[in-house]
């Protein structure tokens, strides 16, 4: 028992001396990062709140160069894959021209709540989440409108929003924009196939062969697909980042100051059990037949890539919705996301948007 007990000290000792270490080393890349990225002009603005949202607690993260800039909310992807501790790294164009708004999601980083629930997660859920932040941003920020913009999961639920609630909206914009969900997914998979069947890349041929065409029987079977997407260039990233996307993420991730070590695992609880609890909801997503005609300017970002959110249906999707004003850019370097692997393009873009309206 002396000898357990002895074990046990040691074993505690290690592990607190591995967490004061990692405190310390992500504390120091914090302030790195801070002294390189704080808004520290006369008129900025930066701020971090936990906001009551449709009957749940809800973190934002406001910057920008400038207060008197227009207010662009910008909705993540996923569903549960936040990227507010990652706007640091990727907001610095668009800083000069919005006050830019992330939000963690119900459910997901920072709004991750271990010990209760975060309510009901189906889309209107969502939408309404989005309706409540915008009232709170306009007032508050003492705006008419706002921008609002879409990645991924996420220009489901905006695209939505704008649809029902077209008077709090200067434009919007959406970013790998999602159409159609059964076809997405097999657009995505004859991509992915076809592929590795042109590289000959037999490890590849037979787990997607052995997966079959969705829909699929479990959301490990999508796993697998988006993983060999990925190595194909079509998820999330299309260049040098593609096969680092994780470590690249999670450095970003770890090195924010708005992240603690504690919502570091916030953030993979949410994203978990939000593909588990939302993506059910996402199968009969049709955008064509919910939402085709809108009463301001609607935009797509797409990555020439893309397929992920494969870019014929979200070009197909574009050439039948009628809108005021409309326009489809193209990022020739991106798949998924252009908003992170083109930042400094995809700033000036949004900028274009903002004097176009």
């Amino acid at each position: 028992m002396k000898y357990l007990k002895f074990e046990m000290i040691l074993i505690l000792l290690i592990v607190i001396s591995i967490l004061g270490f990692v405190s310390i080393n992500k504390h120091n890349l914090q302030n790195e990062l801070k002294s390189k990225t704080d808004i520290t002009s006369t008129n900025g603005i930066q701020t971090l709140e936990e906001l009551d949202i449709n009957g749940d607690k809800q973190w934002i993260s406001i910057r920008g160069q400038d207060k008197r800039n227009p207010v662009i909310l910008m909705v993540h992807g996923g569903p549960g894959s936040p990227d507010l501790s990652m706007a640091r790294y990727h907001d610095f164009i668009t800083e000069k021209y919005f006050v830019v708004v992330r939000w963690d999601q119900r459910n997901a980083g920072k709004s991750f709540h271990f010990l209760s629930s975060s309510g009901t997660l189906e889309i209107d859920t969502f939408i309404k989440d989005i309706h409540d932040l915008t009232q709170y941003l306009k007032k508050s920020l003492n705006k008419e409108k706002i921008f609002l913009a879409g990645h991924s999961w996420g220009s489901i639920i905006s695209l939505l929003a704008v649809n029902r609630y077209p008077q709090d909206y200067i434009a919007y914009i959406g970013i790998g924009q999602f159409v159609n969900a059964r076809e997405n997914e097999s657009v995505s998979y004859r991509f992915t196939l076809q592929e590795a069947q042109k590289d000959k890349n037999d490890i590849a041929i037979n787990e997607l062969t052995q997966i079959g065409e969705p829909p699929y029987n479990s959301l490990q079977d999508l796993g697998k697909e988006r993983e060999w997407l990925g190595y194909y260039g079509g998820g999330m990233y299309h260049g040098e980042l593609k096969n680092g996307m994780y470590q690249h993420l999670g450095k970003m991730m770890f090195s924010s100051p708005e992240y603690s070590l504690l919502d570091n695992l916030r953030f993979f609880a949410g994203m978990a059990t939000s593909l588990i609890k939302v993506w059910p909801h996402v199968d009969g997503i049709d955008l064509p037949n919910q939402a085709k005609t809108f009463k301001i300017p609607v935009y797509f970002l797409i990555g020439r890539y893309d397929y992920n959110t494969p870019w014929e249906l979200s070009e197909k999707y574009f050439n039948l919705l009628s809108a005021p004003k409309k326009k489809y850019v193209w990022f020739e370097n991106s798949a998924h996301a252009p908003n992170y692997e083109e930042p400094e393009a995809f700033g000036n873009e949004l900028k274009k948007i903002r004097d176009d309206n």
